[in-house]
């Protein structure tokens, strides 16, 4: 392990923590690889370190208040700020403060954030971060489903139910859900020991979830756009958990995750899961409650710690009303209202038909017999009388409007895309996962959502439910880096500004994981070392919508600039404003991190930044620039660089001194024009004088050479 970590330098996340790529740990990642991992300053073993999928950000909000007071020196990647204040049902009962960070029993908590040379690459080979964890302390519980026997009752009270709840009750407190309740990411050290719920940090929110342990409003959206949710969704997932153990499997392990969906909306979640099951009283009532439909009639952690007062703690929910005869779309069928705009959400060309055909309308009133339902909806997708010259509503809008009135707990809907707005940032990262040459589909709907101002509409169409999901970002907000020009700009920028820990996917980085500005003049000076000696491309648009994200727009001028001279070469460049452009960017990166000498890379920013030298009108200033130039670049210091080539009262001089000489050169060419027409007068004093006129010509060619020589 030591020829390892000398090997890979610094090899260390925090400064604190070593990964022995070397030693996998089957199963304990939650579906994520993970690798044993050492504190170095502590000589703690008992960790792990969970593998980041490519393209995937961890949740830096949620890290960021549980590392908060932790190890000094250990932690998140800095620059990052913790989560906006949590919703109702998320954070921290009323009168109480959440707590600082550190260990959360019954909670794989994290511990770190960071990506190491040295450690193992992604599945795909690129480079990924890790988040440091304690290890489980047993295998997961998903082992015990090989032998489908049925958990005895006591058992998942006391083992389960009980140190479960109170983890959960441990995470209110801090304004953070979990998300990431399932069989193989819950862990015990022995079948009666209490559970201890896994790492939850390296993925977003529920994105490795199975639909059937997600709430419909959940499990419907994209993997990435679930959002974090609140804790009633934990409440839910750790209900299909009990039930799992209580008959010795998954339910409807069968079905794909929109069968799952369609299901549980049908049906509702516990008829939908629990089936024909036999299940003892206590634990029927108790998986009653934690899946209900409405997630404020789930019991709260607190009171679930209590699995029998959780019991008694029966709310009466009225179940929905199912319709004579269904409404067919495409393949599907439905018979209530939430399958209806689950069903729309799937097919939104369909949906649009239906609702302009008004198949919706006639099926509410006389199928589901619910007027006041279709009224409501026609109302949402019609355009108001006063408006009647106006086109009619756009689709996207008319079935988000028709999908929020139909279902208030579903997601929002746009233009195929199903995501919680808080997820954006996740979503957006994935989609555009496989760089700008070949985007995924779906980006092209995030714009437009944006553009579009959906997030606000949606956000006031389901007012009186905006209490299941945290607050939508600020459209206004995105929309500037979204419109900034050139690589300063666009749906790169963007992505890297919703998603502070999304490393850098440039490929001029060779391979490097990078995630902050100060780690990224050291990646690029590794690259420059290796790559082609006359290299002057340093920065592409990927790693410029990066650093335009990171740098909070500083340079986004340069950027602008290099952007319109993408592609041109050398000639198309003669004063070498790309060059001094690339300088400028480089230099403010290293004069924010860490002010090392970058050689290589100063050397390569050199090549194309020596022609903004011809400004320069004096030869032998130009040539002491140059040649201070090439020694800055050997030391590898970027910004005495760019105070050499930016040096205004340097230039402002030369410029002064050249103005004079051109003067002196047009009043001596002048003087010879004033001769040169004056020949008779000039001949007769050439033969009285024609000493004092030798003198004379000599005296103008030697100016004339001295004009010459400083012009260049």
């Amino acid at each position: 392990m030591s020829e390892q970590r000398d090997s890979a330098g610094p090899g260390l996340i925090a400064d604190t923590y070593f990964v022995d790529g070397g030693l996998p740990l089957p199963g304990e990642g939650g579906g994520l690889p993970a690798f044993a991992c050492i504190d170095q300053r502590r000589g703690q073993r008992d960790l792990m370190a969970v593998q980041v999928a490519p393209d995937t950000p961890p949740r830096g909000g949620a890290i960021t208040l549980m590392t908060a007071g932790a190890v000094p020196g250990a932690g998140l990647l800095p620059g990052l700020a913790p989560p906006a204040a949590p919703q109702a049902g998320l954070g921290p009962p009323a009168g109480t403060a959440p707590h600082a960070g550190g260990a959360i029993d019954g909670v794989l908590h994290a511990l770190a954030c960071g990506a190491a040379r040295g450690t193992p690459p992604g599945p795909d080979g690129r480079p990924t971060l890790y988040v440091i964890c304690p290890r489980p302390p047993g295998p997961a519980i998903e082992t015990t489903l090989h032998d489908p026997v049925p958990w005895p009752e006591t058992l998942l009270l006391q083992s389960v139910v009980r140190p479960a709840a109170l983890a959960l009750a441990r995470l209110e407190e801090r304004g953070l859900t979990h998300r990431a309740i399932r069989p193989n990411n819950v862990f015990q050290a022995h079948r009666t020991a209490p559970v201890v719920l896994g790492c939850a940090w390296a993925a977003p929110p529920a994105q490795l979830q199975p639909a059937v342990f997600e709430p419909p409003y959940a499990a419907m959206c994209h993997p990435s756009g679930r959002g974090e949710g609140t804790i009633a969704d934990d409440v839910y997932a750790l209900g299909v958990l009990l039930l799992t153990l209580a008959t010795g499997q998954v339910p409807l392990a069968q079905l794909d995750a929109d069968d799952v969906v369609r299901r549980k909306l049908e049906l509702g979640s516990f008829t939908a899961l629990a089936g024909t099951a036999r299940l003892s009283p206590t634990i029927a009532d108790l998986v009653r409650g934690m899946l209900a439909e409405e997630p404020s009639h789930r019991p709260a952690p607190r009171l679930l710690a209590d699995p029998l007062a959780a019991r008694a703690r029966r709310v009466a929910a009225r179940p929905s009303t199912r319709a004579q005869h269904p409404l067919t779309l495409g393949p599907v069928q439905v018979w209530n209202a939430r399958s209806l705009a689950f069903a729309l959400s799937r097919d939104p060309d369909g949906a649009t038909h239906l609702l302009r055909g008004l198949h919706v309308d006639l099926w509410l009133r006389r199928a589901l017999g619910d007027p006041v339902l279709a009224s409501r909806v026609e109302a949402a997708i019609r355009t108001p009388d006063h408006e009647a010259p106006a086109p009619p509503m756009d689709p996207p809008t008319m079935v988000m409007r028709a999908i929020t009135v139909l279902d208030p707990l579903a997601p929002l809907v746009w233009r195929g895309l199903v995501l919680f707005p808080d997820a954006l940032g996740p979503v957006m990262a994935a989609l555009s996962g496989r760089g700008p040459a070949h985007p995924h589909a779906g980006m092209d709907a995030v714009v437009s959502l944006i553009e579009g101002e959906a997030l606000d509409l949606w956000t006031r169409v389901r007012a009186e439910r905006n209490d299941t999901a945290p607050p939508a970002p600020d459209t206004a907000e995105m929309r500037v880096p979204l419109h900034s020009p050139g690589w300063a700009g666009g749906t790169a920028r963007l992505t890297y500004s919703l998603n502070p820990l999304l490393p850098c996917r440039s490929p001029l980085l060779s391979g490097l994981c990078v995630v902050r500005p100060a780690e990224l003049l050291p990646a690029l000076e590794r690259a420059a070392a290796v790559a082609d000696a006359k290299a002057e491309i340093l920065i592409d648009a990927e790693l410029g919508a990066f650093v335009a994200a990171r740098l909070n727009g500083r340079v986004d001028a340069d950027l602008a600039i290099l952007a319109k001279a993408d592609g041109a070469d050398a000639a198309a460049d003669p004063r070498g404003a790309r060059g001094v452009a690339q300088l400028r960017v480089l230099a403010a990166l290293q004069s924010r991190g860490s002010q090392r000498p970058v050689p290589a890379l100063a050397q390569a920013a050199a090549r194309s930044a020596l022609r903004a030298l011809t400004a320069w009108r004096h030869l032998g200033q130009r040539g002491e620039r140059e040649a201070a130039l090439h020694r800055a670049a050997e030391a590898g210091w970027l910004t005495e660089m760019l105070a050499l080539i930016e040096d205004a009262p340097a230039r402002q001089a030369a410029a002064t001194a050249a103005a004079a000489a051109a003067a002196d050169l047009r009043r001596i060419a002048a003087e010879l024009a004033a001769l040169e027409t004056n020949a008779p007068v000039r001949n007769a004093a050439i033969r009285v004088s024609g000493e004092e006129i030798a003198k004379a010509v000599g005296l103008v060619v030697f100016a004339s050479a001295v004009v010459i020589t400083v012009l260049g």
